[in-house]
């Protein structure tokens, strides 16, 4: 990405550029609301840890925070034991109609 803008990531806090000679072929797959419980609608945690391990891909959560108290502990846990492959973002939008 010569003339084009620094793609990043945040990780703890810090921004960390991946742009350049850091960039790493990846892919992520993004899942936007879902609780972290087992199973929800069609995603299965541990199965997709499988496929993220086969694939190499990462994961990210797009949580609302509403779903803070509706998750269930086991599953949280993958996201501490994993941390470079399941990743959370808080969208910061509870879909309650009174974001904007």
């Amino acid at each position: 990405m010569k003339d084009g803008p620094c793609p990043y990531i945040m990780k703890n806090g810090e921004r960390i550029a991946v742009g350049g000679e850091a960039c790493k072929l990846c892919a992520n797959l993004t899942i936007e609301d879902p609780c972290l419980t087992e199973p929800y609608d069609h995603v299965i945690y541990k199965g997709l840890m499988n496929e993220m391990g086969k694939e190499n891909f990462h994961n990210t959560i797009a949580f609302i925070p509403w779903n803070y108290e509706r998750n269930e502990d086991e599953v949280a846990a993958h996201f501490l034991d994993y941390p470079d492959s399941f990743l959370i973002c808080i969208h910061d939008n509870n879909h309650d109609h009174r974001e904007f």
